[in-house]
């Protein structure tokens, strides 16, 4: 966790000297774009940070700054925004984290072009779902049969279904 803090810290830092030296230099314009980048990649974020389970805010923080080190870009949304997490058990959280870093590790290695994840958490009265998005030469099979060698539950109790459309490939986890 320190060390997530310190590159949170090493990122905003960052940022503001990328934005000094546009000023720096007459470039306006590219600051107040840098900014408004900026702010864009905070605002997707918030969703994550508003949840009310904070193992889960830390995991998906964490995958964040994995994803960015390994150059693969990671969105999140939840559904509804203020998602409460109660069907989210402690079980289920370790699952996620193996789920989410497994997908990372299976993407950043996948051939080259637009690397990317969305993360889709839907949750309604009587159910959890997870929606796994990714970029089209991602081949889901593989992020399954990794998760089947650990057979770790509670993968042993759930059958995930694959999506695949022309936009990409789809793994949909639902946990009652």
């Amino acid at each position: 966790m320190a060390g997530l803090f310190r590159e949170q810290r090493h990122d905003f830092l960052n940022h503001f000297q990328v934005i000094l030296g546009y000023l720096q230099l007459n470039h306006k314009d590219r600051a107040i774009s840098y900014i408004h980048q900026i702010t864009a990649d905070m605002e997707a974020l918030s969703s994550v940070t508003r949840l009310d389970k904070p193992a889960l805010v830390m995991i998906l923080l964490m995958a964040v700054q994995k994803s960015k080190s390994l150059e693969v870009n990671l969105r999140f949304q939840t559904e509804p925004e203020n998602l409460s997490c109660q069907i989210f058990s402690d079980p289920l959280v370790d699952f996620f984290e193996l789920v989410l870093n497994t997908s990372i590790d299976c993407i950043s290695r996948s051939a080259q072009g637009e690397r990317w994840i969305k993360v889709t958490l839907k949750e309604s009265a009587r159910e959890l779902r997870w929606e796994i998005s990714f970029s089209p030469q991602m081949p889901p099979d593989r992020i399954l049969q990794k998760l089947r060698e650990g057979q770790t539950a509670p993968f042993d109790q759930v059958c995930p279904r694959i999506e695949r459309s022309e936009a990409g490939t789809m793994l949909i986890f639902s946990f009652s």
